[in-house]
């Protein structure tokens, strides 16, 4: 997968490669792309089709500018490709997760199962990342100033059990129903 920088469009800024002689098709002479390796045996719906797991957080820093609290929504979007999946077709409704399914995860028929420890999964990874994005001084407080951020970050899960971030949104899509956010997971720094 080719996806310009700092481009948001979701699928029509994607590029699909089948090797990776073919990603410089693909960019721009001038931008910067990120490129990511496809998620070896993806788990699916149970019709077959990828999904990935919209998973909203708040970070909030306190006016010390170093006390930094991370809120979970219980709840997340689950974006689901149109298509069948099949590792040999690289379309876009194939490949792309980029439907949103109008209910939460949870409480989709065949795939609730799954959401309890993706929940924890994709809670933990989350924390983590935001844990080393403070403590190597990319994400930064004001003293004065208590200060927030909504975002949202984009895990697949494989067959496996695994969970693989793909992007951090900052203006993220949202879910139409809510729900409770999680206890705190605090990091003092």
């Amino acid at each position: 997968f080719v996806k310009e920088a700092d481009k948001n469009l979701g699928g029509e800024a994607i590029g699909i490669c089948s090797k990776p002689s073919e990603i410089l098709n693909f960019v721009k002479a001038g931008r910067r792309f990120v490129v990511q390796q496809h998620v070896k045996d993806p788990q699916l719906t149970d019709d077959g089709r990828k999904a990935h797991r919209k998973f909203y957080a708040l970070l909030i820093c306190d006016e010390d500018g170093k006390s930094w609290s991370l809120y979970t929504y219980l709840g997340a979007l689950l974006s689901i490709s149109p298509n069948p999946w099949s590792p040999d077709d690289l379309s876009h409704d194939t490949q792309i997760t980029i439907h949103r399914h109008s209910s939460p995860p949870e409480e989709i028929e065949g795939w609730g199962r799954h959401w309890p420890s993706m929940y924890e999964k994709c809670k933990a990874g989350t924390l983590a990342i935001v844990q080393r994005a403070v403590a190597q001084g990319k994400v930064k407080g004001r003293t004065g100033k208590k200060q927030f951020e909504v975002f949202s970050a984009d895990w697949m899960a494989d067959t496996h059990g695994n969970i693989w971030l793909f992007e951090f949104n900052l203006s993220p899509a949202v879910c139409r129903k809510f729900r409770d956010f999680d206890e705190a997971d605090k990091k003092d720094s």
